[in-house]
């Protein structure tokens, strides 16, 4: 059995037939349960499991509880749950646990078992906060004021019905909804942003239906908050301590702040594709958000404060990470690609607004301060000095996944085409100096020019001369590692057979052809190297076969006396390319590299036959490195290689009486008697 998820089963959670959901759900838990006791990774986003275990809890009728709460506390206690909290923030994960644990309702396996992973979350967040110490200013809330705004609201009855049909008791649950908010909220701060979480038993999954609506009004909020801001409408932005009054002021910085949260909180729910037009929604209004809060008519007093500054970088470097790792784990969705290409352009203009210079700050703020309407302003901007000195240190002491994800996108090459704005800006925020694969990354274009016009331009390449082609495959070469292309080594191969047979070793072409051959042969790639091993013995197979046949007089040519050295027979002949055939060819643990260099190295050792004269020209290639080749191919077990290998020294065989007699040496200390006897 796998001990990876898929990411398939992910989603399959949330399926709307219940079998299906409980299939995946047995076999989650199992490989789940192995990956985490062999100590493997699962495979998949961790924080997407653990969301979509939360959404099981959203199906009626609702089943199999026990055994999801068992994962989700597993998932916790593991290596992943600090990734899990941190990504939804343990407030968040509480919360979602208080809903659980309603809707289980009297359960009390349930309810213990709810209990302990709230204590497991309180756990990782006490060890998370230790070595981050910040402070937080808590804005006092006038509860009288809260007090008399609830009680003017009208709870109109509505007809709710259960799953069964049956009418539900709507005035009952009225009531207890109301009794709840009066028993909580006299002297505790909290009811004012908590009240809203109390439920209707009857209503389950509803939170959904009106999201796109609900974030829609809050893009017109915003859009029309950033317009009388503009136009000076809004008299009454920002009260002086000394002038306090009664009543909870306006403030732009946690407006912002507000909005910047609660966004990225929602996005982090809605990661299916079926949840694009919400989503969509969302990202609109963040980026509108973050062009709201660079408007220059924001006075210092009203900018967010720098550790809250440092805690949404954080928090939107995580959901750039949250998208890059769905989209590496399914590259089919092209809807998570897009998300985080937007993410990232968040980020960036969020995180763009505190690189400025102070004095270009402040010739900013003075041009801000002279436009505008005179008598609406409670306060002049020229007199504000704006220092955004504290938020570039709140950048250099927060959470460092953010400085990752810039890094992590510059490596990413189709991003720098698709959105070359974008991955301008990312320069600005990565050390280069850190990173010295980006050099190679930016001048990768230039590189890959020499291959792209061997792939592409077939029909100039027939007319090329065979040097050219050499030429530009001796640079096309360089980046095989990329592109991987069998038919460029096809093509380089044969101008090289081509230009071989025609050069001599003094020649400037010579030492690219030698170049071009050994590279080939010791390419790091084992598919390319098979492919280059077998064309190479093909080559040779087919010199050998002319010879044979004695057809072509060219081939004839070559061994007159007249004749330059032979050094090619098909391929290139030299010490360099014949030890790597003998070294790394021939004692490969693949089976067709080994065959084929075993080919050519039989092909050389025999062809004292057909190559008369010219025999010498190659002995003077073949004695240099008899000791290699005695060694590799003189072995334990007998071969045919090492069978000819031995009769080459043998005195009638004509090699010169000192290179027999030091071979013969050698084979003397052979770890094989009857080597040694022979």
């Amino acid at each position: 059995m796998a001990s990876t998820l898929n990411p398939a089963t992910l989603e399959k959670l949330l399926h709307p037939i219940q079998e299906i959901r409980v299939r995946s759900l047995h076999d989650i838990d199992s490989t789940l349960r192995r990956a985490l006791w062999e100590n493997v990774d699962i495979g998949v986003n961790a924080s997407v499991l653990f969301k979509n275990l939360i959404r099981w809890f959203g199906h009626v009728p609702l089943v199999m509880e026990l055994t999801v709460l068992e994962i989700m506390s597993l998932l916790l206690e593991s290596k992943y749950g600090k990734e899990i909290v941190t990504f939804f923030t343990p407030t968040r994960v509480i919360k979602e646990l208080m809903k659980i644990r309603y809707l289980t309702g009297t359960n009390a396996k349930c309810d213990e078992l709810v209990e302990t992973i709230i204590k497991q979350v309180e756990r990782i967040k006490s060890g998370s906060i230790t070595s981050i110490s910040t402070t937080s200013s808590m804005t006092s809330i006038d509860l009288d004021s809260v007090a008399n705004s609830v009680g003017s609201l009208k709870l109109d009855a509505t007809d709710l019905t259960h799953d069964e049909g049956k009418p539900a008791e709507s005035g009952k649950s009225k009531r207890t909804v109301i009794n709840s908010f009066a028993s909580r909220w006299k002297g505790d701060d909290s009811f004012y942003t908590e009240c809203w979480d109390v439920q209707d038993s009857n209503v389950v999954g509803t939170g959904r239906v009106s999201i796109r609506k609900g974030y829609g009004m809050l893009l017109y909020l915003v859009e029309s908050f950033r317009k009388r801001i503009r136009q000076r409408m809004l008299t009454v932005t920002y009260i002086p301590v000394q002038e306090k009054r009664a009543r909870t002021q306006i403030s732009l910085g946690a407006f912002v702040y507000e909005m910047f949260k609660l966004c990225i909180d929602q996005l982090k729910e809605l990661s299916n594709d079926v949840d694009k037009l919400a989503s969509n929604m969302i990202l609109i209004v963040l980026s509108q958000t973050t062009t709201f809060l660079m408007t220059e008519h924001f006075s210092d007093q009203q900018k967010i404060p720098a550790h809250r500054f440092g805690e949404l970088c954080g928090d939107i470097g995580h959901l750039a990470k949250h998208y890059r790792q769905e989209w590496e784990l399914d590259s089919k969705k092209l809807f998570t690609r897009t998300r985080y290409r937007i993410t990232m352009q968040i980020l960036l203009d969020f995180v763009r607004l505190w690189q400025k210079e102070p004095e270009a700050e402040d010739e900013a703020d003075e041009t801000a301060g002279a436009g505008g309407r005179s008598g609406t302003l409670q306060y002049k901007f020229v007199d504000i000095k704006l220092s955004s000195s504290a938020h570039r240190k709140a950048l250099e002491h927060s959470d460092r996944v953010w400085r990752d994800e810039c890094l992590i996108a510059m490596y990413d090459y189709p991003l720098r085409y698709s959105c070359p704005e974008m991955y301008e800006q990312l320069g600005t925020f990565v050390d280069k100096a850190k990173a010295p694969l980006l050099d190679i990354l930016m001048n990768l274009k230039e590189k890959m020019i020499p291959a792209v016009h061997l792939l592409r331009d077939t029909s100039v390449n027939a007319k090329m001369r065979d040097e050219h082609l050499l030429i530009m495959g001796s640079e096309a070469i360089k980046t095989l590692c990329l592109h991987r292309s069998i038919e460029l080594v096809r093509c380089i191969l044969k101008a090289v057979g081509n230009c071989a047979s025609s050069i001599t070793e003094d020649e400037p072409l010579w030492d690219i052809i030698e170049s071009i051959t050994v590279r080939l042969l010791a390419n790091e790639d084992e598919e390319i190297r098979s492919e280059v091993y077998e064309i190479c013995a093909n080559m040779m197979k087919e010199f050998i076969g002319q010879l044979d046949d004695g057809a072509i007089l060219t081939r004839r040519g070559l061994l007159s006396s007249s004749a330059p050295k032979l050094r090619a027979m098909g391929i290139p002949l030299s010490l360099q390319i014949l030890t790597e055939i003998t070294c790394f060819g021939y004692t490969s643990s693949n089976s067709k590299i080994r065959q084929c260099a075993e080919t050519m190295l039989l092909f050389l050792c025999n062809s004292k036959a057909y190559l008369r004269e010219k025999w010498t020209d190659v002995q003077e290639i073949l004695l240099p490195i008899a000791p290699l080749l005695q060694a590799a191919a003189i072995g334990l077990n007998e071969t045919k290689l090492g069978r000819v290998v031995i009769g080459m020294f043998h005195p009638d065989f004509g090699l010169p009486w000192l290179d027999i007699l030091q071979g013969n040496l050698r084979m003397l200390f052979h770890i094989q008697s009857g080597i040694r006897e022979e």
